[in-house]
């Protein structure tokens, strides 16, 4: 559970970093865009506003420069800014083009702003205000509305009810706009978690995995160095006893003066056995723990490639190589004899 509410926390961290990162970008652009209809409104060219209006959109703007040159700034503050400059700008359009031209699209744009920058409620909220908006500039377009105070545009010439059927249109295509933005990113962020606990568990999966082929690799090798130990300390011990007494045998019979060439060949026989039985112990159990044992092993296969295959094998190596890890000397050793003699130890 905590494994979960951790991924939660950075997949909402990201898409918080993504919200800054396009937030900040949004304000330079606006900046340079709303720069230009800022100066006709303060020259009072193309649209006449009242002194009052006036500074109170370059404040607006100013304070959309400020948070566009401060971008270490809250997010919500800094959105919440650009979303209101909009949502002024978009009022002033449908005030002067009587509900016409691209006053809707703008204000349309506030909410969705909203919704992607800062999140689902701040969305709505500014649903809330730009219908809000819509609905009172068509009130204070009519005659003796407050356009005749304020002087931002002219008397309807279209019935209200009009304008009521635009505003339920622009509602309705808005709410699908919202709706289907919001579900966009529940599936997104549920997509990402999913994503991301997937991950992991794959990760945990493979560490997992990499464990038990070391536990098995380090199991067989210690049955591996068991096996050799006891070759090497039981069974060639006991053939060297046995070796012992024949040659004692042989002796005893040489100085009775009637050697016996069986016993001669038996001892021969138990030499070699003991030989190979040594052989297939350090087979078994090629090296020791030793970091500096690499070396020697890879001396001693060189010298038995030398001797069983014929093959001018030799080492060339720094003496003072030391390899830490027996499991990385034993995997090199093998490799070795894999290329060498066709086996694996």
């Amino acid at each position: 559970m905590t494994s979960e509410s951790s991924i939660a926390r950075d997949v909402d961290e990201g898409i918080q970093a993504w919200r800054e990162r396009v937030l900040n970008i949004q304000l330079r652009v606006y900046s340079v865009i709303v720069l230009v209809p800022l100066i006709a409104i303060l020259a009072g060219r193309g649209l006449e506003l009242p002194g009052v209006l006036r500074i109170f959109c370059l404040g607006l703007y100013l304070s959309l420069l400020f948070v566009s040159l401060r971008p270490r700034g809250s997010v919500r503050v800094r959105a919440g800014i650009l979303i209101a400059i909009n949502a002024v700008l978009s009022s002033l359009q449908l005030a002067v083009g009587q509900l016409s031209g691209h006053g809707r699209i703008s204000l349309m744009l506030s909410p969705l702003l909203a919704l992607l920058l800062v999140g689902p409620r701040t969305g709505w909220a500014a649903l809330a205000f730009g219908a809000t908006v819509f609905a009172l500039v068509p009130l204070a377009l009519r005659p003796g509305g407050r356009s005749d105070r304020i002087a931002v545009g002219h008397a309807l010439d279209v019935p209200l009810a009009y304008w009521g059927l635009q505003w339920i249109l622009w509602m309705i295509a808005l709410l699908v706009l919202m709706i289907l933005f919001t579900r966009f990113q529940v599936l997104q962020r549920r997509s990402m978690i999913a994503e991301r606990q997937a991950r992991k568990q794959l990760e945990a999966e493979t560490a997992d995995r990499r464990r038990l082929e070391e536990a098995i690799g380090r199991i067989g090798e210690e049955e591996r160095r068991r096996l050799g130990a006891k070759l090497h300390d039981g069974l060639c011990q006991h053939l060297t006893a046995a070796l012992l007494s024949c040659s004692a045998m042989e002796n005893e019979r040489k100085a009775d003066g009637l050697p016996d060439a069986a016993l001669t060949r038996l001892r021969v026989a138990l030499s070699d056995a003991i030989g190979m039985a040594y052989g297939v112990a350090k087979g078994v159990c090629p090296m020791d723990v030793d970091p500096d044992s690499l070396l020697t092993a890879l001396e001693r296969l060189c010298r038995e490639t030398r001797e069983r295959q014929g093959i001018d094998c030799r080492l060339r190596a720094d003496r003072d190589l030391a390899i830490q890890n027996p499991d990385h000397s034993l995997h090199l050793r093998r490799i070795g004899c894999g290329r060498t003699c066709g086996c694996w130890g």
